[in-house]
């Protein structure tokens, strides 16, 4: 029973109140808790995809499903556009199914989270499914694949020969633009730490850019095994740099880190080696040496 509505209920026997026991001024019903309950639309306009739920001309959840779907925005119902209506859908899903059971703590007088955390415990829910979907893409098709709406994705790689070594990273949005990368040679190291210094270097240049939704990829199974679960004790060699990316993550809104197949990270591994064999020991510019463009994945 506890998943029927409040307003449909109160219509097979009577409830002393049928309101939203979320906001306390609107008819308690799934259409309203999805879109138009104060605290939901604070969390839509607040996420990524930043939409005026306000806006929306549904009268039914049908109505609302349909228009996840088929959104053209053609009234300006997003700050951000040109949205895939997957993000959409699986965001919605992560804010009905957390803001329900929200809805029944405070029902059953039971209610330990607070709008802010609520919102905190989407926008990390929902990057964990981001970073399944990116592992499954990554398995199944190794090949670069963009992120999500409004998010970064960093593709890090290191390459080493006798003489030294290179990182570099790369930042791509969810159109396939490039929009900034760095390359530079470092010391003699293992390629263990190599890869660590890579991911640390594409987060301090997340941080830098003010970045808020992250999802950085390497083909380094170590290091990202680590990172996604902070439980696991790092080798020795790595455990200060990762420490430190650990420190700067709280800059972010949301972040997933996904291990990716080689055939999926060749923009970072080429200019990686393109740094190693270069007369220049930085290098942090928006446009790419010519001859590893042709590397970038369709």
């Amino acid at each position: 029973m506890s998943s029927l509505r409040g307003d449909k209920l109160n219509s097979f026997f009577y409830i002393d109140n049928v309101l939203c026991p979320i906001c306390n001024a609107h008819p308690e019903n799934s259409l309203h808790l999805l879109f138009f309950c104060d605290l939901s639309r604070r969390i839509w306009l607040a996420s990524h995809l930043n939409l005026r739920s306000e806006r929306i001309a549904c009268q039914t959840l049908v109505e609302g499903l349909w228009f996840m779907w088929n959104v053209e925005d053609s009234d300006n119902l997003f700050a951000n556009h040109e949205l895939g209506n997957r993000n959409i859908v699986l965001f919605a899903s992560v804010l009905f199914d957390l803001l329900w059971k929200y809805k029944n703590s405070i029902t059953h007088g039971v209610a330990l989270s607070t709008p802010s955390s609520i919102l905190h415990s989407i926008l990390k829910s929902y990057s964990s499914l981001v970073e399944s979907l990116s592992r499954l893409s990554a398995e199944v098709t190794p090949s670069w694949a963009p992120p999500p709406t409004d998010w970064i994705k960093i593709n890090c790689d290191a390459s080493l020969n006798a003489f030294g070594t290179s990182i570099a990273c790369v930042a791509r949005n969810d159109k396939a633009d490039i929009i900034r990368w760095e390359a530079r040679r470092i010391g003699p190291c293992s390629p263990l730490v190599a890869e660590a210094l890579a991911v640390e270097m594409a987060i301090k240049m997340a941080v830098q850019a003010s970045w808020r939704y992250i999802l950085l990829v390497s083909d380094s199974k170590s290091v990202i095994k680590v990172l996604q679960n902070r439980n696991t004790d790092p080798p020795w060699s790595i455990s200060s740099i990762l420490d430190n990316c650990m420190l700067n993550i709280c800059n972010f809104s949301a972040y997933s880190f996904v291990y990716i197949l080689r055939a999926a990270n060749l923009i970072a591994h080429n200019i990686a080696k393109w740094c190693l064999h270069s007369n220049s020991s930085s290098q942090v510019l928006l446009a790419l040496p010519p001859f590893v463009c042709h590397d970038i994945e369709e």
